[in-house]
């Protein structure tokens, strides 16, 4: 059965904050067979049926989200399934070695699958310097951007923008339009309006929280 030492990825070779990153490469050896993954898309809680029942959460976790991906990988090839979760097991060294040149790929490959949940991270870590990530206020503005029915990131650009110049605010607002195809120097308005436009509104927050909120025990439906 494989193990954790035997789970490998490619060195980091190169992170560019401004590019769509992909996940790190799997060598395909020496990994999780597919009789050790279940045969759904999606693994059970039970990854490995020879694990010990109580094996610690942290590495049961890590090798179901690892699991996962490899799976995934072999059964679509040039597709697989990037997992919203690994970056923060090798930031943090949760059931794996510390490794955040790993860790950090994996959260621009979550950034770019799953926009809102990660954005908010990575620009935390643009903004503090955290985890090998340079201080920038630009970039951690742009990600803050990018999560914007999120009011803890709307709070958090709105703090850091009291704290950039006026280039640096351009910066990041020209670089905001430029992912979606604008081109704020040529087409000015058009930036304003697509920036307005995905501003924070409190009252999709609200619905949001709505969809989010768990059903009461005793809710029964009410059928026709």
């Amino acid at each position: 059965m494989s193990t954790l030492t035997q789970f490998h990825f490619f060195p980091f070779l190169f992170l560019c904050a401004g590019c769509q990153s992909v996940p790190p490469a799997h060598t395909t050896d020496n990994l999780f067979t597919e009789k050790d993954c279940s045969s759904a898309y999606f693994v059970e809680d039970k990854i490995l049926s020879d694990d010990p029942p109580l094996l610690p959460s942290p590495v049961r976790d890590f090798k179901k989200e690892a699991c996962q991906e490899v799976y995934a990988m072999r059964q679509y090839p040039g597709k697989g399934y990037i997992s919203p979760e690994m970056y923060k097991f090798y930031l943090e060294g949760t059931g794996v070695p510390k490794d955040y040149p790993t860790g950090i790929q994996y959260l621009f490959a979550c950034k770019g699958n799953y926009s809102s949940t990660c954005s908010y991270d990575l620009a935390i870590y643009f903004r503090d310097g955290k985890y090998g990530l340079p201080k920038d206020s630009v970039m951690a503005y742009v990600y803050f951007h990018e999560d914007y029915n999120n009011f803890e990131a709307y709070a958090a650009r709105k703090a850091l923008e009291k704290t950039m110049t006026t280039e640096q605010r351009k910066e990041a607002k020209n670089d905001i339009c430029r992912r979606v195809g604008i081109d704020a120097e040529r087409d000015g308005f058009f930036c304003t309006k697509y920036l307005k436009y995905r501003e924070y509104r409190e009252t999709a927050s609200r619905i949001q929280r709505y969809i989010d909120t768990p059903l009461p025990l005793n809710f029964r439906p009410m059928i026709p």
